[in-house]
C-alpha cells in the first residue's frame, strides 16, 4: 500500500481503515480518524435500512443490525485491547503481515479463508474470539501458563 496519509497528508500510508478504506499512517491519525469514519457509517447504516424495501406489517430498525449473531458490542470489543496473549502475538512480524494482507485484499473473503490455514493467524482469530465471547475459564486457565513462561 504507497501513497500519502489521508489524514495528516504528511506521512507514507501503512494502513487502511476497515470501514471505508481511507489510508492513515498511524495510530493518532486513525484515532483522528475513527471519530469521523464512525458518524459516516452510522449515518449509511441507517439510509442503507431505510431503503430497503420491507414486506408488509414488518418494521426494521437501524437497531436490527446489533441483533446479528456475528455483531460484537464495543464493550466486548475493548477487552481486546487489554490481552496480554493479543498484544505478545501481534509483536509477531509474520501475524503482521498475514494481518496487513487480509486487511488490503480485493477479495477479502477469500485472503481471510487462506489466513486461516496459517496456524499463527488461526491461534490469534481463537484468542479473539475467546475474549470477545468471554470464555473465563479459557483466560484463567492461559494467564497461569503465561505467569510460568
Amino acid at each position: 500500500m504507497s501513497g500519502s496519509c489521508e489524514v495528516c497528508h504528511e506521512e507514507t500510508s501503512k494502513y487502511k481503515c476497515p470501514q471505508c478504506l481511507v489510508k492513515y499512517c498511524s495510530l493518532p491519525c486513525f484515532r483522528q480518524h475513527k471519530g469521523v469514519c464512525e458518524d459516516k457509517q452510522t449515518a449509511s447504516q441507517t439510509s442503507q435500512l431505510d431503503s430497503v424495501p420491507q414486506p408488509k406489517g414488518s418494521s426494521r430498525t437501524s437497531t436490527e443490525c446489533t441483533d446479528s449473531e456475528d455483531f460484537v458490542p464495543i464493550d466486548r470489543l475493548t477487552k481486546l485491547e487489554g490481552n496480554v496473549h493479543l498484544a505478545s502475538m501481534l509483536s509477531n512480524p509474520h501475524l503482521q503481515d498475514v494481518i496487513r494482507e487480509v486487511n488490503s485484499a480485493r477479495n477479502t473473503e477469500l485472503c481471510l479463508n487462506n489466513a486461516m490455514k496459517e496456524p499463527l493467524f488461526l491461534e490469534f482469530a481463537e484468542e479473539c474470539l475467546r475474549v470477545v465471547e468471554n470464555d473465563q475459564t479459557y483466560e484463567n486457565s492461559h494467564n497461569d501458563t503465561r505467569m510460568d513462561e
